[in-house]
């Protein structure tokens, strides 16, 4: 059962991944109901986490975002209990893009900025450049382009960085041509960071 659910946490992400919000929301349900009864050990913890922001990711992109943000006080309260820094990093800017869009403006731009002082210190580049966008956006939001155009440099450098370690062009250009890459590539340039 192990393999099953981690095919379909795969999945499921994959659905979020491809903008296909009902189908990951089918599937990643169920899936958290099966983790919460069959799984144990390192797997249930990591498992229902996972999940639990991906609910809120999922219900964040349909624009439910009272779902959104019980999703992932559930899934930030388990990371938080096994110090899963990366989840924590992850709840709290996802919390802080939903407090945002709940027009609590301040509220989401403290959670966006603590999640990025975590990413610093983690050292995790995958996380580094999503969190510098998402905090560079909401600087630029408040008027701040200067702390915003510093955050899309920081972003644009960390892929830059990825995109050096990988040897594969196809997987460079497949992340290279990613939507969210594309978007950052585009603000670093806007603002000529």
């Amino acid at each position: 059962s192990n393999v099953e659910i981690s095919a379909l946490i795969n999945l499921s992400f994959d659905y979020l991944a491809l903008g296909q919000y009902e189908r990951a929301l089918a599937a990643l349900q169920p899936t958290l109901e099966r983790v919460q009864h069959e799984a144990f050990g390192v797997h249930r913890w990591r498992w229902q986490t996972r999940l639990l922001i991906g609910l809120a990711e999922v219900h964040s992109a349909m624009g439910a975002y009272e779902h959104a943000l019980r999703a992932v006080e559930d899934g930030l309260e388990q990371a938080q209990a096994t110090a899963s820094q990366k989840y924590v990093a992850n709840a709290w800017a996802l919390r802080g893009k939903i407090l945002i869009a709940l027009g609590q403006r301040e509220a989401g731009g403290r959670e966006l900025q603590r999640a990025f002082r975590l990413v610093e210190q983690l050292r995790s580049p995958s996380l580094t450049y999503p969190i510098a966008y998402d905090l560079g956006q909401w600087f630029e939001m408040t008027g701040n382009e200067r702390r915003a155009m510093v955050l899309y440099g920081k972003a644009k450098a960390t892929i830059e960085h990825m995109l050096a370690a990988v040897e594969e062009p196809s997987l460079q250009a497949s992340f290279r041509q990613s939507e969210l890459v594309q978007t950052i590539l585009a603000c670093a340039a806007r603002v000529g960071a």
